[in-house]
């Protein structure tokens, strides 16, 4: 398993530590069953519970309807509220080394999904792409020059 891992809507993403997107999913998961507990929410809850047993290979979103990206970013603003109010997340594993994964680092992926989805992402940095989720804010990840001439997160 890496410790990495991808978000992204279209061709816009950012990378983070896999811990921090588990805890996250596990957010998201309650808040469709919240929110929107028949339609296409109960669909991505069930990718969402499949995907966290193996966060590593990232959650992308392309050609969302109006309607499918209104619902999920009600789905990410609950699920961001419920991650703040709920604090730090005790895990027998973090990449950090602590005992649990701390709220900070679910918040920086929280926010970087809802800028996807609300269109205020921005660009790449130059010769990175964006990381969030260890606690310090937005940080580049370094990418390697043949990556950047092409779509890092398009299909």
């Amino acid at each position: 398993m890496s410790k990495t891992t991808t978000f992204s809507v279209d061709d816009q993403g950012f990378w983070m530590l896999d811990d921090a997107f588990e805890v996250w999913l596990c957010y998201l998961i309650d808040a469709a069953e919240r929110v929107a507990p028949v339609s296409w929410a109960a669909e991505l809850a069930e990718d969402w519970k499949s995907l966290r047993h193996c966060p590593d290979m990232g959650d992308f979103y392309r050609d969302l309807t109006g309607e499918q990206r209104r619902l999920l970013l009600e789905i990410c603003t609950d699920a961001r509220q419920h991650a703040l109010e709920g604090g730090d997340v005790p895990r027998d594993f973090t990449r950090t080394g602590k005992d649990h994964v701390e709220a900070v680092r679910v918040l920086e992926v929280a926010d970087g999904c809802l800028e996807l989805l609300n269109g205020t992402f921005p660009a790449d940095p130059p010769g990175g792409a964006w990381f969030l989720g260890y606690g310090e804010g937005w940080a580049v990840m370094p990418v390697s020059a043949g990556a950047l001439n092409k779509p890092r997160f398009a299909l």
